[in-house]
């Protein structure tokens, strides 16, 4: 079981959406207001009704926003930094076992539209419970790429070795560490001699960890 409101390892990108009042249009990534920017020269009356989110994000919390960055205006989910009103993070999250009648309840994988996030999906679809709810498909929207926000975490890749697993160890004095570099770039268990964090650097404000398990799960967090 885990949360969404602390399972966050990852910062998001500014806080938009749209409500029902005018305001100067503006560009993807701005930030003037929480909940009141609208983005592209696409407003309110543009869109319809604001709806609840279809997907979940990655990295953030996802806030329906009235968009033309595919192109025409409709709705969007954005992965903001800050959750939007009314947002409750006290939400469980339990992954359904594929091989279980729950899991069966989810039914036939649904067809997904990346046009339904802003910067499309991250990851494959998830049968997932969320709450006392029932099993169900989930697929998670991504937030902004570090490389347009410069908070990209860096690789070395020099110091990746070979491939490990139960059955291939890696040599005394090294570590099988699979790598969670930034969100949507993951590196398979692999061998690093010495300190596994030296072969990443993490951006401002977030540090190298990590978790206790075989292979052990590296990535950056604050």
């Amino acid at each position: 079981m885990r949360f969404l409101g602390s399972s966050l390892l990852f910062a998001g990108l500014a806080l938009v959406a749209c409500n029902g009042k005018s305001t100067t249009a503006s560009p993807v990534g701005s930030q003037t207001g929480a909940l009141e920017t609208y983005r592209d020269g696409c407003d309110a009356n543009a869109c319809g009704a604001r709806p609840e989110p279809k997907h979940r994000c990655v990295g953030g919390y996802a806030v329906s926003v009235c968009t033309n960055a595919r192109g025409t205006c409709g709705w969007q989910i954005d992965c903001a930094a800050e959750p939007p009103p009314g947002y409750d993070g006290n939400v469980g999250v339990s992954s359904c076992d594929v091989n279980t009648t729950a899991a069966q309840a989810c039914g036939p994988l649904p067809v997904y539209d990346d046009k339904d996030c802003v910067y499309g999906f991250v990851g494959e679809p998830q049968c997932e419970r969320y709450g006392s709810g029932s099993c169900a498909w989930s697929r998670r929207c991504r937030p902004q790429p570090c490389e347009q926000t410069g908070t990209c975490n860096v690789l070395d890749r020099s110091k990746l070795g070979t491939a490990c697993d139960g059955e291939n160890r890696c040599p005394t004095g090294s570590s099988c560490v699979s790598i969670n570099v930034n969100i949507g770039e993951h590196v398979p268990p692999t061998c690093i001699e010495g300190n596994p964090c030296s072969a990443i650097t993490c951006s401002a404000g977030l540090q190298c960890f990590i978790a206790e398990s075989f292979p052990g799960q590296m990535g950056c967090a604050r």
